[in-house]
């Protein structure tokens, strides 16, 4: 387990270069891509006329109308996986890139599938929520074992239902999200003894405010951590000594900030 962290946060700092390659697709992808109807929160499916080639896939009620299945769902449901299983890729086992693209062809909503590095599978969603499509990754290490899936959600999902699902987070910890116009806080939520980490949660900067509606953007599949103490010290050797400020669970309301060592115009 040791040394599959270790090569785990390897990718971490190749993720970035990977990013950055990404950035330019995204802005081109933005323009281009039209937002879907807004999904429901109670884990079903909307009918909805969809024209994309994934969408022609999906079963039909009618000539007219087809079904929108979003692919991140099964962080609800776990179907047809559970977490940190998804749709048969799981933290740990041995895949090639190969492998990788051939099992992404068969997930809804899948498209744009690139290779922005030699260890990373990215793509977009055909359909997505918010301003942008959702760039999301497999990680693989550098001998071909999957170190994490990183997603962003493409469906309606709140913190509520993520704490009735799995509990209180074991720990916290939050930072700040700068994009276009538009800086915010991002509280994360981890689960490390469940593989589910980086449950991503954005809040306004100037008067952040936890909410049981607040919206999840994202979350990250990884291998399940021995202990949540092991977790952390991993944390805190990647961070050569700097404070994490990681936090319990702080409850629902205005966020305390300066306890994740966070200065904002509050």
């Amino acid at each position: 387990m040791t040394n599959l962290n270790q090569r785990v946060r390897w990718w971490l700092v190749v993720a970035v270069v990977g990013a950055i390659a990404a950035a330019l697709i995204l802005a081109r992808l933005s323009r281009q891509a039209t937002p879907p109807p807004a999904l429901p929160s109670d884990n079903t499916r909307t009918g909805v006329t969809a024209t994309s080639t994934q969408a022609r896939r999906t079963a039909s009620a009618s000539p007219t109308t087809t079904y929108y299945t979003a692919s991140t769902q099964n962080i609800l449901t776990d179907l047809p996986c559970a977490p940190p299983c998804w749709y048969g890729i799981e933290p740990g086992m041995h895949m090639e890139r190969e492998e990788v693209i051939h099992l992404l062809e068969a997930v809804p909503n899948v498209g744009g599938v690139w290779e922005p590095t030699w260890v990373l599978v990215a793509w977009f969603w055909e359909r997505y929520l918010g301003e942008r499509p959702g760039y999301n990754y497999i990680a693989l290490t550098t001998d071909y074992h999957v170190g994490a899936i990183i997603l962003t959600t493409d469906f309606e999902l709140t913190v509520d239902q993520i704490l009735r699902k799995y509990g209180l987070p074991q720990v916290t910890h939050a930072g700040v999200g700068p994009i276009p116009d538009n800086t915010y806080i991002v509280l994360f939520l981890h689960y490390p003894t469940r593989g589910l980490t980086n449950v991503e949660v954005r809040l306004d900067y100037s008067h952040p405010v936890l909410e049981p509606t607040s919206r999840v953007y994202g979350m990250t599949y990884v291998a399940p951590a021995e202990s949540l103490d092991s977790w952390i010290a991993s944390w805190q050797e990647d961070a050569y000594g700097m404070d994490l400020h990681l936090q319990p669970w702080p409850g629902y309301g205005p966020l305390d900030t300066e306890a994740y060592g966070l200065r904002t115009s509050q």
